[in-house]
């Protein structure tokens, strides 16, 4: 059996070459990909760690946000006399 292996791969040596290198291609391939995911879901976690003066606030009931826009919107009319009739 390892005669012929053999005797095949020196029979054709271009067939052998091509093998070859398609093979470690795909092998450069797929280490380069994981590498690069690797690479970039770091630098995103950096990235998000080094996030530390923003606030996020969530609403928790529509109503009370809409109601919240509109007080401060009827507070800029009255205070600021940003009104229609001027």
């Amino acid at each position: 059996m390892d005669s012929l292996v053999f005797s095949n791969m020196f029979h054709r040596p271009a067939r052998t070459v091509v093998s070859i290198l398609g093979i470690a291609i795909g092998v450069l391939l797929i280490v380069f990909t994981v590498g690069l995911s690797n690479g970039t879901i770091r630098e995103q976690a950096t990235r998000e760690a080094n996030v530390g003066a923003e606030i996020f606030i969530r609403w928790g009931d529509w109503f009370a946000r809409d109601f919240a826009v509109l007080y401060v919107v009827s507070l800029l009319v009255d205070n600021w006399g940003w009104n229609e009739a001027a």
